[in-house]
């Protein structure tokens, strides 16, 4: 059995340095994360493209893996990339039981947006917030996700005064919107699940490859 402890890894404290020394610094390209992955074809496609974060969802959904899937999916992705287990509540009780199973390095948890952030895992936290309107957005929040799924026109009207240098922006991102979002926000990272799919949970190499041209991959 895979020790949780391994999750402790350096690759987390590298990979929030490097994207530190980043921050602000004009043409540096975000960290990309391709989310919803469901077969090692597409993760070693993703990470082959330039991905250096590989998201699977445990929680329910449509791109739900199996335990069997995620361990196949996991033995193909590279030291350097991040494995992200996404789940949809921080008191899932199936967490512990994951971590135990397959290396994962962050856990994407999605949190109310009222709610206090406390990592009881032994897995570092990546904290991902809905945003419906603007008033979910919060300053003092570092190294978060802001997923505007519920309503991506936000994020396109949105000022560019809004700081996201500590944040990954996730939400109706394609190869079309993503370069502008990056060019008026410099986030830390953006994360695209069905904006790089030809069919739900089959990603497209071509939609893979216009994407992070357009990000600057």
């Amino acid at each position: 059995m895979w020790s949780r402890c391994d999750s402790r890894r350096y690759r987390i404290d590298a990979h929030r340095q490097h994207s530190s020394q980043n921050e602000g610094a004009p043409g540096m390209s975000p960290i990309v994360k391709i989310c919803g992955i469901t077969s090692a074809d597409d993760a070693q496609l993703s990470v082959d493209l330039g991905a250096r974060m590989v998201g699977l969802i445990f929680a329910e959904s449509p791109r739900r893996v199996s335990m069997a899937a995620a361990e196949q999916i996991l033995k193909t992705i590279p030291d350097g990339v991040l494995r992200v287990g996404v789940f949809s509540d921080p008191c899932d009780p199936n967490i512990d039981s994951i971590c135990s199973r397959v290396p994962l390095d962050l856990l994407q948890i999605y949190f109310g947006n009222d709610d206090s952030v406390n990592n009881t895992y032994t897995v570092p936290i990546l904290a991902a917030f809905l945003i419906n309107e603007l008033s979910d957005l919060h300053a003092d929040r570092s190294f978060a996700l802001y997923d505007f799924k519920n309503n991506p026109a936000l994020l396109d009207s949105m000022s560019g005064h809004f700081a996201m240098e500590k944040a990954l922006l996730a939400g109706g991102l394609n190869s079309d919107n993503v370069a502008g979002i990056v060019e008026k926000f410099s986030p830390l990272g953006v994360d695209v699940c069905s904006g790089v799919e030809s069919t739900p949970r089959v990603k497209d190499r071509r939609k893979l490859e216009a994407f992070m041209k357009a990000v600057g991959v």
